[in-house]
């Protein structure tokens, strides 16, 4: 078992500095904090000594800031719809029903990439393939209506017999009559 750690005010732990201790039976102890962005707040004394807690978390919003490239990506819980095509697209290949065979190029496993090539997504349309049977890459992608991926899909025919026919690129829906 590690020798226990004395801990006093104004010791400093990465970017916090102790300005009180808290202890209280049967409990950890506490100690009150200052960051260097000047954020008050209590931090469990054992996180501070193991060097677990560095900071109030100001550090992960700065580095996540340092990393944004695009602008797009989460830092405050905010992605844009661009972004969240892109990452829907990545996360449907391979694992959804429909989506088992069908690959992200290579080029477009980075977003930067892909923003490159499709541009912002405008309001209405999410990505679709022209070619449904196709990968996701710049060639065979673009942004539809609903209604453009509704006619872009393949449809079974049946009738009493069985299956007429499978029609692929419909080029007028048809009205469903109850």
């Amino acid at each position: 078992m590690p020798a226990k750690i004395n801990v006093v005010e104004g010791d400093r732990f990465g970017k916090l500095t102790v300005l009180g201790i808290r202890k209280e039976p049967r409990k950890n102890t506490e100690c009150f904090v200052q960051c260097d962005c000047g954020s008050l707040m209590f931090k469990l004394k054992h996180n501070l000594t193991s060097g677990h807690t560095k900071s109030c978390g100001c550090d992960k919003v700065i580095a996540g800031e340092a990393r944004l490239k695009h602008g797009h990506s989460k830092v405050t819980n905010q992605v844009s719809r661009t972004y969240k095509s892109w990452s829907s697209m990545k996360w449907r290949c391979g694992r959804q029903e429909g989506y088992l065979t069908v690959r992200v190029c290579d080029r477009w496993q980075s977003f930067e990439n892909f923003l490159a090539d499709m541009g912002e997504r405008p309001e209405g349309k999410s990505i679709g393939r022209i070619n449904f049977t196709g990968d996701y890459e710049p060639d065979n992608c673009r942004w539809a209506t609903i209604l453009e991926q509704a006619r872009n899909r393949k449809v079974r025919e049946l009738s009493a017999e069985g299956l007429i026919a499978i029609t692929n690129n419909l080029p007028n829906m048809r009205k469903r009559v109850e």
